[in-house]
C-alpha cells in the first residue's frame, strides 16, 4: 500500500466529515479532558505511549473527532507508527501533496 493510500484509509474523515463511530467511543477517560486541554491550548504534536489495550487510540480519535467540528477535516491528520512505515518527513511531503494543506 502506498503513503498516500494508507494516509487516505487512516483519516476517513476527510472525505465523510466525520470519525467512524466505532473508532471514536463515545467513552472518555480521566486522560482525555487533559490531552485534550493541552492540545487546545498549545497546538502541540502529541504523542501518547503506554501498555497495548489502555486506549490510547481512542482517545486520539475522540480528540480528532472534536477537532474536526471547528477544522477543516483534512487539516487533521492521524498515522499509526505500529507497522513498518516511512520517515515522518517523507509522511509528511506526501500529506501536503496529497490534501494541499502547509
Amino acid at each position: 500500500m502506498s503513503i498516500e493510500d494508507a494516509l487516505r484509509a487512516l483519516n476517513g474523515w476527510w472525505t465523510s466529515g466525520e470519525v467512524n463511530r466505532e473508532l471514536a467511543k463515545p467513552y472518555r477517560r480521566k486522560l482525555f479532558s487533559d490531552v485534550r486541554m493541552v492540545f487546545t491550548f498549545h497546538r502541540q504534536v502529541i504523542l501518547l505511549i503506554g501498555l497495548r489495550r489502555v486506549g490510547k487510540t481512542t482517545i486520539m480519535y475522540r480528540l480528532i473527532s472534536d477537532l474536526i467540528k471547528r477544522e477543516t477535516p483534512r487539516r487533521v491528520l492521524y498515522f499509526s507508527f505500529d507497522a513498518e512505515t516511512p520517515g515522518l518527513v517523507e509522511l509528511l511531503e506526501v500529506y501536503r501533496r496529497t490534501t494541499g494543506i502547509d
